[in-house]
């Protein structure tokens, strides 16, 4: 048996011979078994009100469901409550074991070899004894210990050295851990680059909205775009803010690649992003710092937007593509790529095991979503993602940890370009747009689509002139009383398109015929050879 004191101040590694025994209290973990106890009971009675509210409903039936769930867990918790009728057990270090009690049981334990370890921290604020020991293990996840279950600091001391003397005994040294402690001293903190993107996505949204408010049509437009966003007319206003077109940037509005980024459905769109852009830069501006982090969302935004400009031909949607999740997709990209490059280098809160799990099933079903469902534009989901996991490839390419985050000259000069290109782009939309009047921007918009002239030998141009007009036709067809001349306009740009690109649907020439007031019929079948 080796004393906590002997060892520090011996400052040797513990030997296969050695045991180190500290008593621990299980009251700590007593009060949260209570807790959520308690927070089951809450819940399960929530859910079952609601299931009794909504009875004979499928929605009922899955409340329904979620209530027995609670019911059995609240059983299982309660069970657990009844292993801590003892107060105290014990945390053992033997050799190269440490024998951590079981949550659900203190008295009895589990054997964690050292060698799995490679971080351990002593997380607190201001009192080490209210503050926790954070154990990761490789294989077996994180494992934490509450600091009020030692019986003093000098004990957490004590188990948090002998501790990081076996991570360095078995990592070969102690760079790795090095490294690792002096990337963690960085999270905690207010991350800059993640927070001023964040603060201006909100500011954008702001500045559109005082924009957009400017009298009853501007409001009326406004709170169509908030609660249908798939209507014709709301699209022309998220047009009006900066949105993505392909007609429009095959017309030679390039500067919308980088405006679109700034341009948001609705509150709960905005919020979506502001978080994932905060809890996503978080987690790695502390290793690659804010220089880099604010490269990769401008260049990932860029990426996003020229995939769905370009990519969604073959779907023929995303008419107006608006948000910052291309920019969103590309920190989660250079996230991934440098969490596994530098996985050895990196700490509990980077490195996380059971978390990340969740985090990539998430990530795939939010893709798969896109796929399926219009309204998400996946296609800028993807362009972001790959160009993030591009620009951290280069940010990574034969640099150490240590250097990873140096702001080169080089690094400089593309943020700099960046910047002035997000500034040029934004310039040149309020300069398009001068008066910034939303009745005048659509209706000049609509006269612009009706008076185009294209062809398939046009290529992307046609294809995304036709999406256009159609949009158009959608937005006439909506008024209560359509301006006739338009309407007879917009029919015979439409009749040119089917004749010639058959695969288009002519569903909408029956539609303008009927608001026309003729006799409509049914469009012909055509063949295509």
């Amino acid at each position: 048996m080796v004393s906590v004191g002997d060892l520090a101040r011996e400052e040797r590694p513990i030997a296969a011979t050695d045991t180190l025994e500290f008593p621990l209290s299980t009251s700590p973990a007593r009060r949260t078994v209570v807790q959520r106890i308690v927070l089951t009971v809450v819940a399960g009675t929530a859910l079952g009100l609601i299931a009794w509210l909504l009875g004979g409903t499928a929605a009922g039936a899955w409340f329904l469901a979620a209530a027995l769930v609670c019911v059995v867990l609240l059983g299982w918790l309660c069970r657990v409550l009844r292993n801590y009728a003892v107060s105290a057990t014990a945390l053992r270090v033997e050799g190269d074991v440490v024998f951590l009690p079981k949550w659900t049981n203190p008295q009895e334990h589990k054997a964690y070899p050292l060698s799995d370890l490679y971080w351990v921290e002593h997380k607190y604020r201001k009192d080490p004894m209210r503050g926790a020991v954070c154990l990761a293990f490789r294989k077996h996840g994180f494992e934490p210990i509450p600091g009020a279950a030692f019986a003093s600091g000098e004990d957490i001391r004590g188990f948090v050295e002998a501790m990081r003397r076996a991570v360095v005994r078995h990592e070969g040294g102690d760079d790795k851990l090095k490294d690792r402690q002096a990337v963690a001293r960085r999270f905690g903190q207010l991350q800059p680059a993640a927070l001023t993107i964040a603060a201006s996505l909100v500011i954008a949204y702001a500045v559109h909205w005082a924009f957009m408010d400017q009298g009853e049509e501007a409001a009326n437009a406004l709170y169509r775009a908030m609660v249908g966003p798939s209507e014709a007319s709301a699209g022309y206003e998220f047009l009006r803010i900066g949105g993505l077109s392909g007609y429009l940037l095959a017309s030679g509005e390039h500067f919308r690649l980088a405006t679109a980024a700034f341009a948001h459905v609705s509150l709960l769109h905005l919020w979506a992003n502001v978080c994932m852009t905060i809890l996503i830069g978080s987690l790695l501006e502390p290793v690659v710092r804010k220089l880099n982090v604010s490269v990769i969302f401008l260049a990932s935004a860029l990426g996003g937007a020229l995939c769905s400009a370009f990519g969604s031909i073959e779907w023929s949607r995303y008419i107006v593509s608006v948000g910052a999740s291309g920019g969103v997709y590309g920190l989660i990209g250079a996230f991934i790529y440098i969490r596994l490059k530098y996985l050895d280098h990196l700490p509990l809160q980077v490195r996380g095991h059971r978390f990340f799990w969740i985090f990539y099933c998430s990530l795939l079903v939010d893709l798969a979503y896109g796929f399926w469902h219009q309204s998400v534009d996946v296609f800028a989901h993807i362009g972001g993602f790959l160009t993030g996991l591009l620009s951290a490839a280069l940010l990574a390419r034969n640099r150490t940890m240590d250097s990873l985050g140096e702001a080169s000259l080089l690094r400089q000069v593309i943020l700099a370009g960046l910047l002035v290109v997000y500034s040029a782009s934004f310039g040149m939309l309020y300069a398009t747009n001068k008066a910034y009047d939303p009745v005048t921007y659509r209706e000049a918009l609509i006269d612009r689509v009706l008076a185009d002239e294209r062809s398939p030998s046009d290529g992307i141009a046609f294809v995304r002139y036709a999406d256009m007009l159609e949009f158009t036709v959608d937005r006439l067809l909506e008024d209560e009383s359509p301006d006739r001349a338009r309407l007879e306009l917009a029919r015979r740009k439409l009749e040119r398109v089917i004749s010639l690109a058959p695969e288009r649907s002519a569903e909408r020439l029956h539609a303008i015929d009927a608001r026309l007031g003729g006799d409509p019929t049914p469009p012909a079948e055509t063949e295509t050879g």
